[in-house]
């Protein structure tokens, strides 16, 4: 198995996946499944480590304003215009869903007093941390009677890092609120980062890596919970075909 900024590619079952194939038309998704599987034990130990370098004081503050009017525009690709939600839009957001809040004692704060949670005090980083798997999409071979006819690739990837959920803090810079997304700077944690203000550089914090050295000291553990869940399929399958 190797592994490169959270992503797994499985690389020692090859025999195993090409027995498979024999046996199933679903061999890529169910490596998708096996690999989902066994990523997941690492979940916890990946949290913890972000947790370990990572510094949260649980900040929060209510000293903050909002505009309607401090949103930012981009034109995409094709050409179509969108734009984030002000701060205001923002503080509405979560007054009708305090999901957007993260911890209950959190949103109990911001209903008793106002007070937002600071930006980088969230440990939004580490509740993130979740799996992804999915199977190389299936080549299209032919068609029977109008029917498309497709054929497993036999490949799958996972993933193990942040995910893309959002919640609502504060910007310790600008003091109004600002969504807050642990794929924005989980690589600026991960590997280190200039601080830069005013387009000035005043400093550079270092690396703090969790991916890489987490996927590291579970590599043997994910590629045998991988090969154990193969060879539990192929014998399902034999079992299948043995059937009357």
């Amino acid at each position: 198995m190797a592994q490169q900024k959270g992503m797994v590619h499985v690389t020692g079952a090859k025999d195993l996946v090409e027995a498979l194939s024999h046996l199933s038309t679903r061999t890529g998704s169910i490596l998708a499944t096996a690999i989902r599987d066994a990523l997941r034990p690492v979940v916890g130990p990946m949290r913890q480590q972000v947790l370990r370098v990572v510094k949260n004081d649980n900040k929060s503050s209510k000293h903050w304003s909002v505009s309607e009017t401090d949103y930012k525009t981009r034109v995409k690709k094709n050409g179509k215009t969108v734009r984030t939600r002000s701060s205001a839009e923002l503080i509405r957001a979560v007054q009708a869903d305090p999901k957007y809040l993260g911890k209950k004692k959190f949103r109990q704060n911001f209903a008793k007093e106002g007070s937002l949670q600071e930006a980088g005090d969230t440990g939004m980083l580490a509740k993130s941390i979740s799996v992804k798997a999915k199977a190389k999409r299936a080549r299209i071979t032919g068609s029977i009677g109008g029917k498309t006819i497709r054929q497993s690739q036999k490949a799958a990837k996972g993933w193990l890092g942040p995910a893309d959920d959002e919640m609502v803090g504060l910007s310790r810079w600008l003091r109004k609120p600002i969504v807050i997304k642990a794929t924005r700077y989980a690589h600026l944690v991960n590997n280190g980062h200039r601080v830069v203000i005013r387009k000035k550089v005043v400093g550079r914090v270092r690396a703090t890596p969790f991916l890489e050295p987490v996927l590291a000291s579970h590599q043997m553990g994910i590629a045998s919970r991988v090969e154990s869940r193969l060879r539990a399929e192929i014998s399902k399958a034999l079992a299948g075909k043995g059937k009357p």
